[in-house]
């Protein structure tokens, strides 16, 4: 084997563990929650991490039509795809063990515990972001959830609800700067997360029709009546 030959195989061999490298960043950004956001990594490997996501709304694309194309992460570590709760109504909440507000878990469960049967879901998603108020383990939090709050409803893994590492729901939540075709146009909506226990609620047809700042408890009378005018209408496929 000559000189030039050897030089264009470690060349090419080069390349490829740099790909592999850049696909193993990306995956380690984005794997905490699994989605359908398209991204280039060739174009990617050019930015080095804190570029990469802090320009994460370019992610965003109009094809993605609502929170619920989704997939996120359970408490377990099992992917949970939330169009398994297309056709129901949902309340999203970012939550904290650590919080003032972490009584709201009981308004939380009360409020699932007496809708469930009419279509209603909860989605608990803890995170870190505020004030460190969420430093435990999934476990520890799956422990502290079931055995203080005796809670039912779907929890998710612990991810970032705000930030350079936010995770792919949330920014598709939080985006003013959709992409101008998304079905998800209401920006008096998005805006960052305020807090722990900030809601969205969630039609039947996997739109966003509402949010709730985070002192507002579950069991408030406004979200109660958002949450009960939501399951009286029927997804469009079914009009």
């Amino acid at each position: 084997m000559n000189k030039s030959t050897r030089l264009t195989l470690l060349s090419a061999a080069g390349l490829a563990l740099a790909g592999i490298t850049t696909l193993m960043a990306c995956q380690t950004r984005y794997d905490h929650v699994s989605h359908p956001i398209p991204y280039d990594v060739a174009k990617d490997a050019k930015d080095d991490a804190p570029e990469a996501t802090a320009g994460a709304e370019r992610f965003i694309s109009p094809a993605i039509q609502s929170p619920l194309s989704f997939i996120l992460t359970d408490n377990a570590g099992k992917p949970y795809p939330l169009k398994q709760h297309l056709g129901q109504v949902v309340l999203i909440v970012n939550t904290a063990s650590q919080c003032g507000l972490t009584p709201q878990y009981a308004g939380m469960e009360e409020v699932y515990k007496k809708y469930k049967g009419q279509g209603f879901t909860v989605i608990a998603v803890p995170a870190n972001n505020f004030n460190g108020q969420e430093p435990g383990t999934d476990g520890q939090i799956r422990e502290f959830c079931t055995d203080k709050y005796h809670t039912t409803f779907p929890l998710m893994a612990k991810a970032s609800v705000k930030g350079a590492d936010i995770c792919p729901l949330y920014q598709f939540l939080t985006s003013t700067t959709a992409h101008k075709d998304a079905h998800e146009t209401n920006l008096s909506l998005k805006g960052d997360i305020e807090w722990n226990f900030a809601k969205f609620l969630v039609d039947r047809n996997g739109k966003v029709i509402a949010r709730f700042k985070p002192n507002v408890d579950p069991r408030k009378p406004e979200v109660v009546a958002a949450i009960e005018k939501a399951l009286a209408e029927k997804p469009i496929s079914a009009k």
